[in-house]
Order: structure tokens, then C-alpha cells, then sequence
């Protein structure tokens, strides 16, 4: 319910109840926003699921056909080549 300015009121207090209104409107449809996208993602098709399990499938395949590489540094002869960062 919107009430009306009195007269003798003063303006600070009618533009902090304005505010006040505005601030709930904005928190409400903020609220509708992220519930309508939460909606969104639960409807749509669960995509993100099946890349996960290939993805792992796929990988856990790879790792027992082939030897896994080492990933630690080789021995170089030049001291230089061996730190890590700088120039």
C-alpha cells in the first residue's frame, strides 16, 4: 500500500521510505531472477554429467594403454638450464 506524502512531512522522510520501496522491489526481482535460472538448469539436459564420466572414462583408457612419462626435469650439464624463473 502506497501512502500519500502529508504535507507537513518532511522530504527526508518520504524519500527514505521511497528508497526503503525501491530496495524491496530490487531484492524481490533479484530473487526471481536466480530462482528462474536455477529453473532453467535444472530442465535443461544434464550435458555436464556425461562429459564428466567420458571425460574420466576416457582418461583412466589412456593411462593403462600407454606408459605414463615422467614429468621431473633431465640432467643438463649447464647449471642455468636447471633453475626455474628469471631470465
Amino acid at each position: 500500500m502506497i501512502r500519500k506524502p502529508q504535507p507537513d512531512e518532511p522530504a527526508e522522510a518520504v524519500r527514505r521510505r521511497g528508497k526503503a520501496r525501491l530496495a524491496g522491489v530490487s531484492v524481490g526481482i533479484a530473487v526471481l531472477g536466480v530462482g528462474g535460472a536455477a529453473g532453467v538448469a535444472v530442465a535443461l539436459p544434464g550435458a555436464a554429467h556425461h562429459t564428466t564420466g567420458t571425460a574420466s572414462a576416457s582418461a583412466s583408457k589412456k593411462s593403462s594403454a600407454s606408459p605414463a612419462k615422467s614429468a621431473a626435469p633431465t640432467k643438463t650439464s649447464s647449471p642455468a638450464a636447471a633453475t626455474s624463473g628469471g631470465s
